[in-house]
């Protein structure tokens, strides 16, 4: 697991792997511009609340941290 991504960190969506589709927030081309909390994790992924309502489970490296919001 990633040392920096945890239960309650703030991330982005960095990779494109999973497609464009209506589970993730990449759909309608808002690829990295939307924000999600991590809701659960593991060794091997973690699952993700986005904040567009949608949430899906993703695998380490496909996920950024974000240090802000940028809507604050």
């Amino acid at each position: 697991m990633s040392k920096q991504l945890f239960k309650g960190t703030r991330v982005k969506l960095t990779s494109r792997i999973y497609g464009d589709v209506l589970s993730n927030p990449v759909w309608g081309g808002d690829f990295g511009k939307i924000a999600g909390t991590i809701k659960d994790s593991s060794d091997d992924g973690c699952t993700v609340n986005w904040d567009n309502g949608k949430f899906n489970s993703y695998t380490w490296g496909t996920l950024e941290r974000i240090e802000f919001d940028w809507d604050d």
